[in-house]
């Protein structure tokens, strides 16, 4: 066998997974046959998700700390982040110097604006950085805004810095925070869904099983969420239409599928909702765990609903209209890219629990229209939003950096 030639660098320093590791993963498994891919990640990472890079044959270098994504409360908490964020970047900087990245891929999950002196180093070092925009979130005074626009410039004028956006909407709003001719550079690769999986998924024809194991009657209709039960991703609006609708109707039950389970202060809230088994929060590993298990999972749905009030454009949400379940999401930032109004899905504003839960009969009362949400989203995600093909504009961007002069 030919000795492989090239490493590419997977880099990101918090603990939490999602969609943009989802990305990482559709580049890895294409990659990982004629290139040495390295992923360097906090040590606590999931072991789902460690199990994931190692049934791709990646190899794993850890970091002692990692940072908290959640928003700061009051000024010392947001100190002590800062200084967390500059600890972690100082190990990710010694670990790649003392790897020799002279002419290698390090695509690097981090903010330009904010770790701009650690991409730097790294481009000072020889590499080829690569980071993927995936929600705008520039939000702030004037004067922050600015300082912040000044390292956009500079670092998008770096000889070996490259940008991908995984969404229209992020490159349509960063476009004005980078260099002109870099802005016109940077390419659209979704965060995307797995053609070939998701016919696993359905052809596993799970939902009577998954049904049995979760005690989940055949007659009631379920409303499924996946994702972290968070505030961002709009859990007490949900939790607000899920009375109104049960409220209404005695034949719903409203899925929660989380990747860790809820802290006492959330379940605390949760109970008084009275929703009894009418709420189901279930977590990744009592689903099964492995990606292909997950996605099983999300067919013991009659609908899928995503709440959230800061999105770039959710996976979860992709995998749920691949396989024809028709879905409920907010009016945010890239959402809108697959889900038309009426026609791919339904739209509600953010923070509107009383249109969520009016989203979610129309849809229980109307089974045409939610055949039709269920053809047309599948449709619209298959043909759009294929990892292999935004896999493969970032493996060709790879390979051109590394052939330019």
């Amino acid at each position: 066998m030919k000795p492989k030639e090239r490493t590419i660098y997977f880099v990101w320093n918090y603990l939490r997974w999602g969609g943009a590791q989802v990305y990482f993963l559709s580049v890895i498994k294409r990659t990982c046959h004629d290139w040495n891919v390295v992923v360097i990640l906090p040590k606590d990472s999931s072991k789902e998700f460690l199990g994931f890079l190692k049934e791709l044959g990646a190899k794993c270098i850890f970091l002692e700390e990692a940072i908290d994504l959640e928003p700061a409360q009051g000024v010392r908490q947001i100190l002590s982040r800062q200084l967390l964020r500059i600890r972690s970047e100082i190990a990710i900087f010694n670990l790649l110097r003392s790897a020799g990245i002279k002419g290698e891929i390090v695509h690097i999950e981090a903010a330009p604006w904010q770790s701009w002196q650690l991409i730097t180093m790294l481009v000072l070092l020889g590499a080829h950085v690569f980071v993927t925009l995936h929600t705008f979130r520039l939000e702030g005074s004037i004067i922050r805004k600015l300082v912040w626009k000044a390292r956009m410039q500079f670092v998008s004028r770096l000889p070996r810095f490259h940008a991908f956006a995984s969404n229209v909407y992020a490159k349509e709003r960063y476009r004005d925070w980078f260099a002109r001719t870099f802005a016109s550079n940077v390419k659209v690769t979704y965060t995307a869904v797995d053609p070939e999986h998701i016919a696993e998924a359905a052809a596993a024809n799970a939902r009577g099983r998954l049904r049995e194991q979760f005690e989940i009657s055949n007659v009631d209709k379920v409303v499924l969420t996946v994702g972290q039960f968070v505030d961002l991703k709009g859990r007490w609006d949900l939790l607000d239409a899920a009375a109104d609708v049960i409220s209404i109707r005695d034949d719903v039950v409203f899925v929660w599928l989380m990747q860790d389970a809820m802290d006492e202060e959330a379940a605390r809230r949760v109970e008084e909702y009275w929703l009894g088994e009418r709420f189901r929060p279930i977590t990744s590993a009592e689903a099964g765990g492995s990606r292909q298990r997950i996605l099983e999972f999300f067919c013991v749905a009659d609908i899928f609903v995503l709440p959230s009030h800061l999105e770039g454009l959710p996976i979860a949400l992709l995998e749920a209209m691949a396989l024809e379940i028709p879905s409920i999401s907010t009016n945010i930032y890239a959402i809108p890219e697959a889900i038309i109004d009426g026609s791919t899905g339904l739209l509600v504003e953010p923070r509107r629990p009383d249109q969520l839960s009016e989203a979610i009969l129309k849809l229980l009362n109307d089974e045409n229209l939610c055949r039709s949400l269920a053809r047309e989203g599948s449709r619209r995600v298959l043909s759009t939003f294929d990892e292999g093909t935004s896999a493969g504009t970032v493996i060709a961007e790879y390979n051109k950096a590394i052939g330019a002069k």
